[in-house]
């Protein structure tokens, strides 16, 4: 035990910088780096418990109770390492298995068990060994430790060997540091029970690991630096962009076109082909749906020059947002036979306040490339935050193992002549997803190793919802539960009105009949707004309205359902007593507009 004490001074040395490096500044939130932190904090408490027990140790005839219980603590304190360090490398293990969901019992299980096993050793016996130089500690107390040893070890070859096409991920280097340098260091202790190795073999690993984890202060570093070169290298070109996206845009006109070609042709024919005909209808919604969206873009950058740059701002849910594009990938991803991993912070807040939008396209563009290029293994999502005052700093990385970028072209990925100009190739994704970040204040950096992956990092901040939009938090929770009463005779309507809504918690309740509305009301059951549909047999709209207001105590708002557009300018709806109308087919937009102003 004495001659052991220069590697744990040693260990103690280089350990004391790791805290002042790691704990200095902030780090990226993610599940490993808080179990990295607490493995920090144990493996410095276990040397600490070593040196001294290599000082009390050898004078446990003479202090047994302080060297006894010293003993006992370094035991647990070993335990603990065992433990926390097998659960960091379980949690790697199901997040490349895209079985994350099972994250929180399993780190639960371990560190349970860690805990049993820590207990076992403080209440069963300890015993001393000292003869001349030579000190060590053996008994029942000691056994548990080599059981935890041997236990999470075989747990972290399972994990090796379950993502064995992983196995060169940085982050498993941890457990075969334990698996190989541990056991010639267990080897070597064996033969020379005096050498506790133990304790320098656990600083070496964690030492080790804050090299494998998301490093804050040099990726910070990088990014910046990296930020900067393409900020001074940037020369950004609003023609080129419309130009492109004109190009869009001519290719979906012709899109529709061609759609409605057929359809007319199809209507010439006697025999009309139903399908065919719902194929290209289905063909002219959907090229409009996209032409919709690609004008909003081009109108969101048109006003480049101006001193205040049209972007949506706006409250977003954040979470739903990712959500979405989890499921999306997720599903890309099992087409090609890749794996599609995700790891959210689970401190990320529910809404952020700037452009939503925006940051959709970026993504989306980014991921679609990932996807492209990559024909086997993997595409990964990571989002991280930091958060200080009410900004909240969105560190989101996008990593695949696909075909890879070659040196010689990085630097220019974001950047185009005309004659690139190609909307279906990585560089016009990717000027595109710069455009949008830097209108947005943000940066993109990427970095790729040819022929083994590329990864796409985005440092993008936003105004934290919930700080700057609490009227809207206020009128959320007064607005969860509402009850809404739908009277319609085409059933069709309940169905759009329904699926459009499942998102919120109000409650729809839906009649056929203006008769069946009036008995409801009449009946005192309580609605929060209405919506009433003009057209109906045998009651209308206007009759059942009122019948409404002859009803004693009615003051509920009434939205009228109508496919007259002539109401949007002459309002002769309000004389009838409606609060509002509501255009059929109904536009979601417009629905949550009449929501929002009159519940």
């Amino acid at each position: 035990m004495y001659t052991g004490i220069f590697f744990s001074i040693e260990a103690l040395f280089y350990l004391g910088l790791l805290l002042l490096v790691y704990f200095k500044k902030k780090v990226f939130k993610s599940r490993e780096n808080k179990i990295y932190s607490i493995l920090v904090i144990v493996t410095f408490i276990e040397l600490l418990t070593e040196i001294i027990l290599d000082i009390v140790g050898p004078l446990y005839q003479a202090i047994p109770k302080i060297s006894y219980s010293v003993a006992k603590i370094y035991c647990i304190f070993i335990i603990l390492w065992n433990c926390l360090l097998c659960t960091y490398v379980f949690l790697v293990a199901l997040k490349m298995k895209n079985k994350e969901r099972y994250s929180s019992s399993t780190k639960t299980l371990l560190i349970s068990f860690g805990i049993a096993l820590s207990l076992a050793s403080a209440l069963l016996p300890i015993n001393f060994y000292y003869s001349g130089k030579i000190a060590y500690t053996y008994g029942p107390s000691v056994n548990v430790v080599y059981i935890s040893a041997i236990v999470y070890s075989l747990i972290g070859v399972f994990c090796l060997l379950w993502n064995a096409k992983e196995w060169k991920d940085k982050r498993f280097i941890p457990v075969i540091i334990l698996v190989t340098l541990g056991s010639l260091c267990s080897y070597i202790q064996y033969m020379n029970p005096g050498l506790l190795l133990a304790t320098a073999v656990h600083s070496f690993i964690t030492f080790i690991m804050y090299f494998t984890i998301e490093n804050p202060d040099v990726k910070m570093i990088e990014e910046y630096h990296k930020a900067k070169e393409i900020a001074d290298n940037a020369n950004e070109d609003k023609t080129m962009f419309l130009y492109n996206m004109t190009n869009d845009i001519r290719a979906i006109t012709k899109d529709i076109n061609n759609d409605a070609n057929n359809a007319i042709l199809e209507l010439d024919s006697k025999k009309i082909d139903k399908d065919y005909m719902s194929e290209c209808l289905r063909g002219i919604k959907e090229n409009t749906a996209r032409f919709t969206t690609m004008t909003n873009e081009i109108l969101d950058v048109s006003s480049i020059d101006n001193a205040n740059i049209k972007v949506y701002d706006e409250k977003y849910s954040i979470k739903l947002l990712l959500r979405r594009l989890v499921t999306l990938y997720n599903d890309k991803c099992k087409e090609k036979n890749l794996t599609f991993r995700s790891d959210i912070d689970s401190t990320l807040p529910e809404y952020l306040y700037g452009d939503s939008l925006g940051l959709k396209n970026v993504l989306t563009s980014i991921l679609d490339n990932s996807v492209k290029y990559t024909s086997n293994g993997y595409v990964e999502l990571n989002v991280s935050t930091i958060i200080k005052n009410n900004i909240v700093r969105l560190i989101i990385t996008i990593e695949d193992s696909g075909i890879g970028i070659s040196p010689d072209k990085l630097d220019t990925i974001f950047y185009k002549n005309r004659e690139e100009i190609d909307g279906s190739n990585i560089k016009n994704n990717l000027y595109t997803a710069k455009k949008l970040i830097t209108l947005m204040g943000g940066t993109i950096i990427a970095s790729s190793n040819y022929n083994e992956g590329t990864t796409m990092k985005i440092v993008l901040d936003q105004k934290l919802g919930e700080q700057y939009d609490e009227k809207l938090n206020k009128y959320e929770n007064t607005y969860d539960k509402k009850r809404i009463l739908l009277v319609d005779d085409n059933i069709s309507t309940n169905k759009i009105i329904s699926k459009l809504l499942k998102d919120t918690n109000i409650e729809l309740d839906y009649v056929g009949l203006g008769k069946e509305a009036l008995d409801k009301i009449r009946s005192k059951e309580k609605y929060d707004l209405i919506l009433l549909d003009e057209v109906m047999d045998p009651l209308d709209g206007k009759t059942v309205m009122k019948k409404f207001k002859d009803i004693r105590d009615f003051n509920t708002k009434v939205i009228l359902l109508t496919r007259n557009n002539e109401y949007e300018y002459n309002e002769e709806y309000l004389k009838y007593g409606f609060a509002g109308y509501l255009l059929k087919p109904i536009n979601k937009d417009k629905l949550l507009e009449i929501i929002d102003k009159y519940l």
